[in-house]
């Protein structure tokens, strides 16, 4: 998926390196087993999502959550 969206938009590039090691997180959450993420990664993953989630948001301002409104 993401070579479509950097065919039709280049500076979807700029954001992967940010997105991949969110990855690792999703498996864990699938699998769970004991875990071995400690306050500094899960730091790191919540300002990585933030940076993903705004490069979205930038992309489709549509996506954009009303402030108080649920998920």
């Amino acid at each position: 998926m993401r070579h479509l969206c950097i065919d039709l938009d280049p500076s979807f590039e700029t954001i992967l390196d940010t997105a991949v090691p969110l990855n690792r997180y999703i498996t864990a959450s699938r699998y769970p087993v004991e875990s071995l993420i400690d306050e500094m990664m899960t730091k790191t993953a919540i300002a990585q999502a933030q940076a993903v989630y705004d490069f979205a948001l930038s992309k489709v301002p549509e996506l954009k959550l009303d402030e108080g409104s649920p998920a």
